[in-house]
């Protein structure tokens, strides 16, 4: 080994290499200077990392005959394996398959290189820049967002599946609101859920373009009190760095309390009630903007021993999807409780109240349990309820309270929180306080569209990525895709609910299944995959 003097990147040795190289970076710059500048600070490396590891495969051709040490070149071959095996489980779909299509390319070489820069979505000096650029909020109500962990929307009463002791507690603040037939989650992971929900940008977008931009509080910083209060621990996945945005003026949780330090990670939401009636009658000025993040609906589904009608609870699933699911709904009677007190403590009369859910949760009615995998209903179909104070819905012109009313009977997405709060604001005051609608995923409630479909995917690269599955969903049928696997399933949207009657993908009328197929292709990576996957498979 002392006499070998090859090294594993002795191929940069070569100025044709460099030249290559040179030319290769600035074929990528030129790309995002033309079509996404996000991009820059990750495709001008992947020429580096792909010529990296020509150069290591290169020295262990050469390397084969004239080493002295087969560990020696053992090793190499296991830290490269190793590595790229490492970085690509979080882009493998749920049965371990790897698809080599552009977005797993994409995020397989800049993981070398970019992904300790973004495995965090804390804002960066743009976010700060557009924050200094805003003007301040001239507002007369207050928002309000609770968001529940791991609630489905079939779970409540309300919807017509759960027992009638889950929720009816909250139907007199279901009356006063607007309740959405068919609202899928941004993602079914809470780490990409809230960050997507939160500033209405999905995994449509590059991560880069998260960190670049304002959360929701943000916009509304300057001329109203921020908050973020949890009854969960804030910096599970490097949440706490998003939440810390340039806007917020407060974030609490029970876990970093010192009264309730020590207590497991399923902190009874009884803390999260008490936190609040503290806080909005003392503490907190009016105008404000925040959220109030709930836990009871998350397991293990914690719940006081006077709420927990259902049994037996058995969350080890040894005696089946029943028991378990009677865990599930105790918890939903906490989580009932809590959302009820802390409205009963609001002020409706002057605040926009928006309830919903970060994803949903799988009790095996597809073979799969909890979250994280699988985009079946149970795991993205949440609640989402919008209430607006009547003094403030005398405001809205008939046309855009029209089109509020019927969107609540279509396929709608969390990702439309962000833009539909903004847009109010801008009916409300005529202040437009983000002038470019285009940068979101989502779409204002309060706007009408002719056809759109709807994406549910976690898939973040560089942020999180445990699974590439996705869900497209228009008013005629929800896809689940695979891009290892092509179309794994279809359902009619809604006349089969349950999700309980696959549909042969050969049996949809042609015009329609290319009509999804294509838009899904204009709106996400992975639907360009499965534009691909059709085209050849038809």
């Amino acid at each position: 080994l002392k006499t070998w003097t090859h090294k594993p990147y002795d191929m940069f040795r070569s100025k044709i290499v460099w030249l290559l190289l040179v030319v290769a970076i600035a074929g990528q710059i030129k790309w995002c200077l033309k079509h996404d500048t996000s991009l820059l600070a990750m495709r001008p490396v992947y020429p580096v990392v792909a010529f990296a590891l020509i150069s290591v495969i290169w020295f262990l051709i050469r390397a084969r005959g004239a080493l002295m040490s087969k560990a020696f070149v053992l090793l190499l071959i296991s830290l490269n394996v190793g590595q790229l095996y490492g970085f690509s489980l979080g882009y493998a779909d749920i049965r371990e398959k790897m698809s080599l299509d552009s977005q797993y390319y994409r995020a397989l070489f800049g993981a070398y290189f970019v992904h300790s820069a973004l495995s965090s979505l804390d804002q960066n000096d743009k976010a700060l820049a557009q924050y200094l650029a805003l003007p301040k909020a001239e507002m007369d109500y207050n928002i309000l967002l609770i968001q529940d962990d791991s609630q489905r929307w079939d779970v409540l009463n309300r919807h017509g599946y759960g027992p009638q002791e889950t929720d009816l507690i909250l139907n007199w603040f279901y009356d006063k609101s607007y309740d959405f037939q068919f609202p899928l989650s941004s993602a079914n992971n809470t780490d990409t859920s809230v960050p997507a929900t939160l500033t209405g940008k999905g995994s449509d977008k590059d991560v880069l373009m998260i960190k670049d931009n304002l959360v929701l509080w943000d916009y509304f910083a300057k001329g109203a009190s921020t908050f973020f209060i949890s009854s969960q621990i804030l910096d599970w996945a490097k949440l706490d760095l998003f939440y810390k945005s340039v806007g917020m003026q407060r974030t609490w949780t029970a876990a970093y309390e010192s009264a309730y330090r020590g207590l497991p990670e399923n902190i009874d939401d009884t803390y999260i009630v008490d936190e609040w009636k503290r806080y909005v009658s003392k503490d907190l000025k009016s105008p404000w903007v925040g959220v109030l993040q709930t836990y009871a609906s998350h397991y293990p589904y914690a719940s006081p021993p006077h709420q927990r009608p259902y049994g037996p609870c058995d969350l080890t699933r040894k005696s089946g999807p029943e028991q378990f699911r009677n865990c599930y709904l105790n918890g939903q009677i906490h989580s009932a409780w809590a959302k009820n007190e802390i409205l009963k403590a609001t002020d409706l009369e002057n605040t926009v109240v928006v309830l919903y859910s970060d994803h949903g949760e799988g009790i095996a009615e597809h073979g799969v349990w909890l979250h994280t995998f699988d985009y079946h209903q149970e795991m993205i179909k949440v609640p989402l309820f919008l209430h607006i104070p009547e003094r403030l819905k005398k405001k809205i012109p008939t046309e855009f309270l029209k089109n509020l009313e019927a969107n609540q009977k279509r396929v709608v997405s969390t990702l439309d929180i962000v833009p539909t709060l903004l847009h109010l604001h801008e009916i409300l005051t005529g202040q437009k306080l983000e002038p470019r609608p285009e940068i979101f995923s989502g779409k204002s409630l309060f706007t009408h569209w002719d056809y759109r479909v709807v994406f549910s995917s976690h898939c973040f690269p560089q942020y999180r990525c445990y699974s590439r599955e996705i869900a497209f969903v228009d008013e005629d049928y929800y896809l689940i895709f695979r891009p290892s696997e092509g179309i794994y399933k279809v359902y009619s949207t809604w006349t089969d609910l349950k999700q309980e009657r696959p549909i042969d993908p050969r049996s949809i009328p042609p015009e329609k299944l290319k009509r999804l197929v294509k838009a899904a292709a204009q709106q996400h990576a992975i639907g360009k995959s499965l534009n691909s996957y059709y085209e050849t498979w038809k």
